[in-house]
């Protein structure tokens, strides 16, 4: 099977996009199901599509982001904004045509969609753990679009035993049903150790 990639995006809806492509023969659920993450496919809705006209076979796999993301691209195309109407239009970043309009001040965060029924403790909790894994290190705030009724200035995770609280903001960068964890940019600026494996 020549499975190819062609498109690999995360909108600012927090929808992340995968197509793929393959001109021989339908591309099997199982191939795609292969590269979507575990967290991601509670969420994942898998659209096979044929071009008559090219004879291609297009797979669309769509699912709520629960996953790190470097924000990275989005700090450096506002950097790059030269006027107050170049930092509305689309950005070519992780949160595509958000419109953000100020620096996020994460570097990399774990972006997590809050399913129905599911609490904002329990999102945190479960996106902080996974921040641990992937990152290595525990985060140390939380960012939301909205805030519940009567939320707390930080919600109590527990980390190895030990309770330690994540302060919440509010940020008009993070999708509506989203939060986002992570260290804040100015508090440690990550840079990945080859030998060690992980950031530090």
């Amino acid at each position: 099977m020549s499975l190819n990639i062609v498109e690999n995006t995360l909108n600012e809806f927090g929808l992340r996009t995968l197509h793929a492509v393959d001109f021989n023969a339908p591309i099997s659920r199982d191939a795609i199901m292969e590269l979507v993450p575990a967290e991601g496919k509670e969420s994942l809705g898998v659209y096979p599509v044929y071009d008559k006209e090219l004879k291609m076979h297009h797979v669309y796999a769509v699912w709520n982001a629960r996953e790190v993301v470097d924000f990275e691209r989005v700090n450096q195309f506002l950097a790059n904004a030269h006027t107050a109407d170049d930092a509305l239009t689309p950005c070519p970043s992780p949160i595509d045509g958000r419109g953000v309009k100020r620096i996020v001040p994460v570097r990399y965060g774990v972006m997590w969609w809050i399913a129905k029924g599911e609490t904002m403790s329990l999102a945190i909790e479960l996106a902080a753990q996974l921040y641990l894994e992937q990152m290595k290190r525990w985060p140390t705030m939380v960012w939301a679009n909205k805030l519940p009724a009567n939320a707390p200035d930080c919600y109590r995770t527990v980390k190895d035993g030990q309770v330690t609280d994540l302060p919440l903001q509010v940020a008009t960068w993070v999708p509506e049903r989203f939060i986002v964890v992570g260290i804040p940019a100015a508090e440690w600026d990550a840079k990945y150790d080859e030998s060690a494996k992980k950031y530090v």
